[in-house]
């Protein structure tokens, strides 16, 4: 019997788990009293050494968008290169999505730019 209720328990804490890792959407009224669907939008921000943002990447539709001062915002849409600890050197591109979004703090380490973990945020929310 108590096999039985602890393998109940493990089973029903593995689904609550699984449960929150799905990308959740809220449902939210707006001033009209309808429903709108406000989904959630994972981005990077990048700064340099004063805290200031430089650029804003976002994944939209399974692709990355970036946002902010031109001349990073151009050597972003060009891809960057990420060497790995195995010794190979990666190139990811904006459409290669979120691992684009990943290998940014990885490409950005240095104490004059870096950038965020990604974030996930609803998309009125977020800030420009």
């Amino acid at each position: 019997m108590q096999s039985k209720l602890k393998r109940w328990f493990i089973n029903f804490f593995n689904s609550l788990r699984r449960l929150t890792r799905r990308r959740i959407n809220v449902m939210v009224n707006d001033d009209s009293g309808r429903s709108k669907i406000m989904a959630k939008v994972k981005y990077v921000d990048i700064c340099n050494e004063k805290g200031e943002r430089l650029a804003r990447c976002i994944l939209k539709n399974g692709k990355v968008q970036c946002e902010g001062d031109a001349a990073t915002v151009d050597s972003l849409q060009k891809g960057i290169i990420v060497p790995l600890v195995n010794g190979k050197i990666v190139s990811f591109f904006p459409e290669d999505g979120i691992a684009f979004l990943e290998a940014l703090g990885a490409f950005y380490d240095s104490p004059y730019e870096w950038a965020t973990d990604v974030k996930e945020e609803e998309e009125e929310a977020m800030s420009p």
